[in-house]
């Protein structure tokens, strides 16, 4: 436990992370996730009526998850008329 705890103290002072540190694989679905569409479109919509308004990019960066995965929902989204698109975005973004 005193090696992880002075390898944690020497990385928050250097400002750098552990090198073993576990990173995700990203994810090429929804399902890989473990996720459903459905569950998703409540959290962005949660998300959406506590902000008003949010970037397709923003958006997955609060989800965390790939922007071509929210990129597919947000289409349905919009089809489905649960969102709008206020103005263009830069960047192929919504």
């Amino acid at each position: 436990i005193s090696s992880l705890i002075e390898q944690t103290g020497a990385a928050a002072a250097s400002g750098e992370a552990p090198h073993d540190d576990f990173l995700p694989v990203e994810p090429e679905s929804l399902s890989d996730a473990g996720l459903t569409d459905t569950q998703v479109e409540a959290i962005i919509l949660k998300f959406l009526f506590n902000t008003g308004e949010a970037t397709g990019r923003v958006i997955a960066d609060q989800t965390r998850l790939p922007f071509k995965l929210i990129e597919t929902l947000l289409r349905q989204m919009k089809h489905d008329q649960l969102v709008v698109y206020k103005g263009a975005a830069p960047m192929n973004d919504y």
